[in-house]
C-alpha cells in the first residue's frame, strides 16, 4: 500500500487540503464535490486525478461514502482525489410528507448512513437517468477546463465507482469528449441492465423503475448498460473490475462478462473476484477495495505511466 504512483521529489505522506467546490448549478441547485489536494512540489508534472463516484442504488448516497479513502489516496500517493455528488433518481413508490420522502427509508427515503446531502434527497431535487451521468460529465469537463490552475493532468483522470457508481463510471468511459473518463475502476457495478438471466434480487424491478422514473424500455436499459456500449473490437479505456463472488445484489457475472467483451482493455485479463467471509457483505465496496488494494495501486501505476492514447 505504500507504493507511490507519482515520482515526486518529496516522500509521502503529503499534506492534503480538502476543499468543497460547486461544479454545476441547475436553477437553484448547486452540485458539490470535495477536492483532496496533496501539497506536491511546484514545478513537478501535473498530477493525475482519481474521481470516486458513490453508489446507493442511484437513489441514495453522498460524497462521504468512501470514508477516509480519499484522504488516504491523496496523502499516500500524491493523487488529486475528487468526490462528487450528483442528482439522485426519484423514488417512485414513496410516501411524501411536508415535501420530504418519509417511506421507504428514514431520511429522504434513504438509510441514515446513505442519506443524501445538500437537499438532494428531496423529491423536487431528484431526476431520472441520464441526469446523474450528465452531472458527472460536466464535472469531468470542469476538471479539464481548469486543469492548469488545479495543476492536474487533463489526460489522466480515472474514475472509481462503487455499485451504481460503477455503472456510472462505465458510462463515463463509454461517452467521448471532454466528459469521458480516461480509466475506470468498477467495484461491484451493474454493467448490463438488460441481462434478465441474472439472479436479480426481489427489489431489482423497483430499483430500475426509480432509475428511469418509471418502467424502463428495452432501449433505455441498453443505453444505461456499459457492457453493450463496448465496441465490437473491444476498444475501451483501461478498466479494472472488482467484484464479490457471493454478491447477490449485483452478480459477479456482470463484471466477468464486461471484462470478456473488452479484451485487452480489461486489466490483468480478468475481473478480480473476491471470496468474502460468509458473514461479510459481498457487495461492500470498501471491503472489496481493501481486499484488492494492491491491485488497484498496480492498475493506477500502469495507467499513470502509460502513453496518452490518441483519440
Amino acid at each position: 500500500m505504500a507504493m507511490s504512483l507519482v515520482a515526486f521529489a518529496q516522500t509521502p505522506p503529503f499534506e492534503v487540503t480538502r476543499q468543497t467546490i460547486t461544479y454545476r448549478t441547475i436553477g437553484d441547485l448547486a452540485l458539490k464535490a470535495d477536492v483532496y489536494d496533496p501539497a506536491t512540489p511546484p514545478g513537478m508534472p501535473p498530477r493525475p486525478v482519481l474521481v470516486l463516484v458513490h453508489g446507493g442504488g442511484w437513489t441514495c448516497g453522498n460524497r462521504d461514502a468512501f470514508g477516509g479513502l480519499p484522504m488516504f489516496v491523496a496523502r499516500a500517493h500524491g493523487l488529486v482525489v475528487v468526490t462528487p455528488e450528483y442528482r439522485l433518481a426519484p423514488i417512485m413508490e414513496a410516501t411524501v410528507q411536508a415535501g420530504r420522502i418519509v417511506s421507504p427509508g428514514t431520511d429522504d427515503g434513504c438509510p441514515a448512513e446513505t442519506a443524501p446531502r445538500d437537499q438532494l434527497g428531496l423529491p423536487g431535487r431528484r431526476a431520472p437517468f441520464p441526469a446523474a451521468l450528465d452531472d458527472l460529465q460536466v464535472m469531468l469537463r470542469q476538471l479539464r477546463a481548469h486543469a492548469a490552475p488545479l495543476r492536474i493532468d487533463a489526460h489522466r483522470i480515472a474514475v472509481l465507482g462503487a455499485s451504481a457508481g460503477g455503472q456510472l463510471a462505465g458510462l463515463l468511459a463509454a461517452r467521448v469528449g471532454d466528459g469521458q473518463a480516461d480509466a475506470v475502476i468498477s467495484v461491484a457495478g451493474p454493467w448490463n441492465l438488460t441481462d434478465t438471466s441474472m439472479p436479480a434480487p426481489a427489489a431489482a424491478p423497483g430499483i430500475l423503475r426509480n432509475l428511469f422514473g418509471g418502467p424502463p424500455t428495452a432501449q433505455q436499459l441498453a443505453a444505461a448498460s456499459p457492457t453493450l456500449l463496448v465496441p465490437a473490437d473491444g476498444s475501451f479505456v483501461p478498466t479494472l473490475f472488482i467484484h464479490g463472488a457471493a454478491d447477490t445484489l449485483v452478480p459477479a457475472s456482470q463484471s466477468i462478462q464486461a471484462c470478456a467483451r473488452m479484451g485487452r482493455a480489461c486489466a490483468f485479463g480478468r475481473a478480480l473476484i473476491v471470496d468474502t467471509s460468509p458473514r461479510a457483505n459481498a457487495h461492500d465496496a470498501m471491503l472489496l477495495l481493501q481486499s484488492r488494494w494492491d491491485d488497484v495501486v498496480r492498475f493506477m501505476a500502469a495507467f499513470v505511466a502509460a502513453p496518452v492514447p490518441a483519440r
